[in-house]
């Protein structure tokens, strides 16, 4: 295994302090340029390679993000991902993506690495439940500052970069009832979880403004993932309850639903229309018509991370939401 080369022993070979070494790799104005070009050859042939975590705490700035997602399977945050990763190249910063896979356990201990890395900022897509507020608090407290993007934190006054979840549900479900449905079904999380109570809401706030009696069976709360939408709307047919249309809190959602219509020999979208937020990617592959909310992902990602670049740089205090444009599209 090859040693690795110190600054120590690169300051050794070249006859020189570390010091000098030091302001030479930086391209200090007060080193010569002969030095420079000596220090910069050396440290090239020794394979010479800086201590950015050490460099980072001299300098008390370390140009690193914290990421946390809660899942990297869905087009939804690929494309947020994608704008976030340019957008932090392009303000040079180093984007550091972890991964909290909906569990709160282990978006507490990617929080906690974050912070001992002493990222300059972290941008937070929470999971269900804000378990870890408190957790994120003395985060912020020790100076590092958060953005949510999508989601938000609802017990914490943090900046959001997302969609009015509220009209996106609401332009949803007036969409679905312009279309002659008036059985629509809610399917999704229904508390603790910041998009998915501003949906429900929408959702019935659409329902009330079309003087369409809010049924409170065709409220079905799930998990959000393709097994338990299956499950509770293959029980819900089985019992009798056929909706006309289904509001779908996401596409793992929407998947599970569809497979669920299908198997129990109805048509979509004849006889059930399928409606979703944001990943028709998945939503495709059940081969059927439906609608789906383009949250406009790639610009939630850029103005995350421009949000919370002016928040490091203390050029913002501000914790209002910022809202992204939405689109309603046909597949």
């Amino acid at each position: 295994m090859m040693k690795k080369i110190t600054l120590k022993m690169l300051a050794e070979a070249l006859d020189l302090d570390i010091s000098s070494v030091s302001k030479a790799l930086n391209n200090k104005l007060d080193i010569g340029e002969d030095t420079r070009d000596r220090v910069s050859k050396m440290a090239a042939e020794l394979g010479y390679r800086p201590n950015l975590l050490a460099k980072s705490l001299s300098q008390q700035k370390t140009n690193m993000l914290g990421i946390l997602v809660p899942d990297i399977s869905l087009s939804f945050y690929v494309k947020v991902l994608r704008g976030i990763f340019e957008e932090a190249e392009r303000l040079a910063y180093m984007p550091i993506l972890l991964i909290s896979d909906e569990k709160p356990e282990l978006e507490k201990k990617n929080l906690e690495f974050f912070a001992s890395l002493r990222v300059d900022g972290i941008l937070i897509n929470p999971t269900q439940g804000n378990n870890n507020s408190e957790l994120i608090k003395n985060i912020i407290g020790q100076g590092i500052p958060f953005v949510c993007y999508d989601r938000t934190i609802q017990s914490l006054n943090i900046s959001a970069v997302t969609n009015d979840n509220v009209m996106a549900s609401y332009d949803l479900t007036t969409k679905l009832i312009k279309l002659n449905h008036r059985k629509i079904l809610y399917l999704g999380p229904t508390a603790n979880l910041s998009v998915a109570e501003d949906r429900l809401l929408g959702y019935q706030k659409a329902l009330s403004d079309n003087n369409i009696l809010i049924n409170k069976d065709l409220i079905l709360d799930c998990q959000l993932n393709e097994i338990d939408s299956f499950a509770k709307v293959k029980k819900l047919i089985s019992n009798g309850h056929i909706p006309d249309g289904i509001i779908c809190m996401g596409g793992l959602v929407a998947l599970g639903a569809g497979k669920a219509i299908l198997e129990a020999g109805l048509k979509i979208p004849e006889q059930v229309l399928l409606a979703e937020f944001g990943d028709n990617d998945i939503v495709s592959k059940l081969g059927v018509p439906f609608i789906s909310v383009d949250q406009s992902p790639f610009d939630i990602g850029t103005k995350a991370v421009e949000v919370l670049v002016s928040k490091i740089n203390g050029n913002s205090d501000e914790s209002k939401p910022t809202y992204i444009p939405y689109y309603l599209r046909e597949y």
